[in-house]
């Protein structure tokens, strides 16, 4: 493990296809991550993915790794809302 990293596996009672879709829309992920309006993303390695967290302010991420329907990863800046 990398120091400042979170990780974290967990077992689902669905299809890998099933969590995929779900992880990978902006829907799902605004309620799950945000203020629940759907975030911005660009699904591949280098791609944007912003969050609105609302009075918190807007939260960038870059996707990291994108291996269908198995691995998703991003980052995201600890400083101050907006910046990358």
């Amino acid at each position: 493990m990398t120091p400042d990293t979170i990780e974290r596996a967990i077992v689902i009672n669905a299809s890998r296809e099933r969590v995929w879709s779900v992880l990978t829309e902006s829907a799902f992920l605004g309620r799950w991550f945000g203020n629940g309006e759907p975030v911005k993303i660009d699904l591949r390695p280098g791609g944007l993915l912003v969050f609105d967290h609302g009075i918190h302010g807007v939260i960038p991420a870059r996707i990291q790794s994108v291996e269908p329907p198995r691995v998703l990863s991003w980052r995201w800046s600890q400083g101050a809302a907006g910046e990358e």
